[in-house]
């Protein structure tokens, strides 16, 4: 509370050049550039407006933000401190006056919410309620044309369905080579007139 009654207080004595400045856009966008340039992280932005804010109105100097930077773990604190001032004190902000920037409030008061509830009673009984149209006769026969056609599909095979269907009591076909394989008579039965190559 007495960081605030100081602001305050300072800020009450300030210049309209120095209020302006508070009012405008121009410290969230100089921290938000020094933030994207020297790749810090986006938690420390609150806190370092607030701390270039301090700065512009008077109540802190240079050096005391740059060590406030430091010990709030904001890494090169003193490089990143020059340019945010170098950059309030050049810049021109996108937003002259944010006071003037028409915000909805994040929590809506109990007057606005009855009057959004009323609009919403007059809206709903001044408009009929739609009756359905040929379109949607349309689109329930495409649907139920659609949904007979995927139950006429074939099922898909799969290895564990072929896997299941196989019956183990039916023996299992074997070619001649490989029951002479099996049975060890490969060189027996070896065919001296058959050669490999080009000269077949």
């Amino acid at each position: 509370m007495k960081n605030w009654e100081k602001y305050q207080s300072a800020y009450e004595q300030a210049d309209q050049a120095t209020k302006s400045k508070l009012h405008s856009s121009l410290i969230p966008e100089c921290v938000d550039a020094a933030i994207v340039k020297y790749e810090l992280d986006q938690s420390h932005k609150r806190i370092m407006v607030q701390m270039f804010a301090n700065k512009t109105v008077g109540i802190t100097d240079e050096n005391s933000t740059i060590e406030a930077m430091r010990s709030a773990g904001i890494p090169a604190a003193g490089i990143v401190a020059k340019e945010i001032i170098q950059c309030i004190y050049t810049k021109t902000p996108t937003v002259p006056d944010t006071s003037l920037v028409d915000e909805q409030p994040a929590i809506p008061s109990e007057t606005s919410k009855l009057v959004a509830i009323n609009q919403q009673t007059q809206t709903s009984a001044a408009t009929p309620t739609p009756q359905p149209t040929a379109t949607a006769d349309v689109l329930a026969d495409e649907l139920a044309e659609a949904e007979a056609a995927f139950h006429n599909l074939q099922p898909i095979r799969t290895m564990a369905g072929d896997m299941q269907s196989i019956r183990h009591n039916e023996p299992t076909h074997q070619a001649t080579g490989q029951d002479a394989l099996l049975q060890g008579r490969g060189n027996q039965e070896k065919n001296p007139d058959a050669r490999w190559g080009a000269g077949q």
